[in-house]
């Protein structure tokens, strides 16, 4: 079973400068019993004293489709930037009010698997205001020239949604380089619209010979919590 109090310290990284956002994400396998537990876990750390010094955005969502991934809810954990994820890891390593809750989230949940991604382009509405999630799953074989066909496709529609992009740096399954997560209030609604029909169509027929697809799934937000926005991101 991992351990998230001891998750990524021992990550051995590239030469990479993170300068964007960092978002560590962690699939938590919560048996059915315990999920309500795990919201009130969480909304009760906030009132703490280490909870309210946190300074990134948190994301707890419940699994609707993620194909044979065992996996019921993520953790989206988002910082300013990897400095800033690096202060609170060692702000937090011997509170006992983080180790208490990291013990109970433990006695409540499976760790199944932990992965870093690095903000690389966002558009479109707050995330912080999303209630239901697409995530996109991509090999990309040129980021600089994905992210200058999706600017440009961008650059001529207002999204309808929140549309962000990042780069997997620690973790990812392999094949999997990028991931793009797509937030809006409703899915339905999304996927009915005209106007992100034909977008979603340009940037796949432009993309084709940079971009493959490796998979897409979906989740509900349970709670949002945290100071920072989308716009202290992009």
């Amino acid at each position: 079973m991992i351990r998230i109090c001891v998750c990524i310290f021992a990550l051995i990284f590239s030469s990479h400068i993170f300068a964007g956002a960092i978002w560590t994400n962690y699939q938590l396998s919560v048996p059915y019993n315990n999920a309500a537990k795990v919201a009130t876990l969480m909304e009760n750390y906030t009132k703490t004293n280490a909870g309210k010094s946190f300074p990134g955005l948190v994301f707890l969502n419940a699994v609707v489709a993620n194909g044979n991934q065992r996996a019921t809810h993520n953790l989206a954990i988002v910082y300013k930037d990897e400095k800033q994820w690096e202060e609170r890891r060692a702000a937090v390593a011997n509170d006992k009010e983080y180790g208490r809750m990291m013990a109970q989230l433990n006695n409540l949940a499976e760790f199944v698997s932990e992965t870093v991604y690095e903000h690389v382009g966002g558009y479109g509405l707050a995330a912080e205001d999303t209630k239901q999630w697409i995530g996109i799953a991509a090999n990309v074989k040129d980021e600089a020239r994905y992210l200058e066909i999706v600017d440009g496709i961008m650059s001529q529609t207002d999204p309808a949604a929140s549309i962000d992009f990042w780069a997997a740096r620690a973790g990812a399954d392999p094949g999997v380089t990028h991931v793009v997560t797509i937030g809006v209030q409703s899915r339905a609604d999304y996927n009915a619209n005209p106007e992100v029909r034909q977008a979603l169509a340009q940037v796949s027929n432009a993309a084709k010979d940079v971009r493959t697809i490796m998979g897409i799934n979906y989740v509900d937000n349970v709670m949002t919590m945290g100071p920072l926005t989308s716009a202290d991101m992009r």
